[in-house]
């Protein structure tokens, strides 16, 4: 489930992160949804970064990606913003 958030420059990272990962991989919306238990909608609002996604949305997206966690230097910082909105 997402939460609205005030002003959390982390989650602007945090979407931007997630947006450079989807490239990256060169994958579709539609394909991350196949691969994950999320909907295409989760999968954008995660991006979009107007909501704080819940952190199985984000280790899904991120293993839909094939993003290793030696390759997200900062998501235990995301982890600990999400955890404490």
């Amino acid at each position: 489930m997402s939460r609205r958030v005030g002003s959390v420059p982390a989650l602007a990272d945090l979407a931007t992160f997630l947006r450079e990962q989807r490239a990256k991989s060169n994958v579709s919306y539609a394909v991350l949804a196949k691969f994950t238990a999320l909907s295409e909608a989760t999968l954008k609002r995660a991006a979009a970064g107007s909501t704080l996604p819940a952190w199985t949305a984000v280790e899904q997206y991120l293993r839909a990606c094939v993003v290793k966690r030696s390759q997200q230097p900062h998501m235990m910082d995301f982890g600990r913003i999400i955890s404490s909105a």
